[in-house]
């Protein structure tokens, strides 16, 4: 069965697709990070190489200087920092 992650599923859409628009086109204090939780995965993290290894602090700092950054993963093990510019399905880690 699919479900929204929680922070999706107060979308106004009912397909879980949440209201992302680039950070460029707002001021860096609107910009909004939101925690879709712990233990998701995203199939692109299998195809793609992270944008750096950092903390989350700096990762966040990536993406919010970035006009085409709307979605970052972050692995709190590896360090490794992923940016995305829109985002599709999730999975959860079993």
């Amino acid at each position: 069965m699919c479900q929204c992650p929680p922070v999706l599923s107060s979308s106004s859409q009912s397909n879980c697709k949440p209201d992302i628009t680039s950070p460029c086109n707002h001021s860096k204090d609107s910009l909004q990070l939101v925690e879709a939780g712990n233990g998701l995965s995203y199939f692109a993290l299998h195809f793609v190489t992270p944008t750096s290894k950092t903390d989350l602090d700096g990762c966040k700092a990536s993406c919010s200087s970035n006009c085409s950054c709307l979605a970052l993963f972050f692995d709190q093990h590896s360090g490794n920092c992923f940016l995305f510019d829109g985002i599709g399905s999730f999975q959860k880690i079993k």
